[in-house]
């Protein structure tokens, strides 16, 4: 197989179910370097809460919030805004409607929270700047993702009729995040070919959630980890072994560094 990027998801398809990266992927993902492959994380994850894994795997590029911030040596190389607007219009939906769950706002700030009456979950300790704020004031600053948690499906399905938003959702979780149309993990691996000049059909992508159905899709090699969703695994095209088990490292070796 000829190629030039490998992007993989992180929680369940690379980091194990302890959320560790193996000493072995590590070391297969520090090799692509000597082969002049180039390597990209795309997650749903805050960039700050990533430090730990790419501290490991030393990725090129950061693909982070669900395909809307892309990374490169720490400095934004390009963000995928929501349009001001169409966010606030978001925000008031969500404090009408769902007025005593958890909200959370990511702009060029920081990560801007809202917790739930009850049940809270703690925040990540490694994603910061983190603030507390009750969004008693429209934003002014046009953000990169909205998430709220609702027990209501339709209610996120009418926020993303009324403003014509993109939504992501996540197995085994409550949680949906509203972001621009433009924006997700494949369109920012395509941005990201654009930048490199390098062809989507020499891009190899790993992934086990709903979040990666597109870009396992549409780029040149869809890789799915046997402990993804179903629907992963109908839209790949190869079918590695878990994440439990080293799934990306093993097919990263066996098929584009022949170590």
């Amino acid at each position: 197989m000829n190629i030039k990027l490998v992007v993989t998801d992180l929680d369940n398809t690379l980091l194990r179910n302890d959320k560790t990266i193996s000493d072995y992927s590590a070391e297969v993902f520090m090799k692509c370097k000597d082969y002049g492959i180039m390597t990209s994380v795309a997650t749903a994850r805050y960039i700050t809460g990533i430090q730990p894994f790419i501290s490991q795997i030393l990725p090129d590029y950061q693909i982070t919030n669900d395909g809307t911030m892309i990374f490169h040596n720490e400095k934004l190389l390009h963000g995928f805004y929501m349009e001001l607007n169409s966010a606030n219009e978001i925000l008031n939906i969500i404090k009408k409607e769902n007025p005593d769950g958890y909200i959370s706002v990511v702009n060029d700030d920081g990560i801007f929270r809202k917790f739930a009456s009850l049940n809270s979950a703690s925040p990540n300790t490694y994603e910061s700047p983190s603030f507390t704020c009750d969004f008693d004031k429209p934003l002014s600053k046009p953000p990169f993702k909205i998430v709220m948690e609702c027990f209501r499906p339709e209610l996120a399905a009418d926020i993303v009729s009324l403003t014509g938003c993109r939504m992501i959702t996540y197995r085994n979780e409550n949680r949906y995040a509203f972001i621009s149309n433009n924006a997700g993990k494949v369109n920012a691996i395509k941005e990201l070919t654009l930048r490199l000049n390098i062809s989507l059909n020499k891009v190899a992508v790993f992934g086990d959630d709903i979040n990666d159905i597109d870009m396992i899709s549409e780029c040149g090699y869809g890789i799915a980890v046997a402990n993804a969703i179903a629907e992963v695994k109908n839209a790949a095209d190869y079918i590695t072994d878990t994440n439990e088990n080293d799934g990306v490292a093993k097919f990263m070796e066996h098929n584009f560094l022949n170590i």
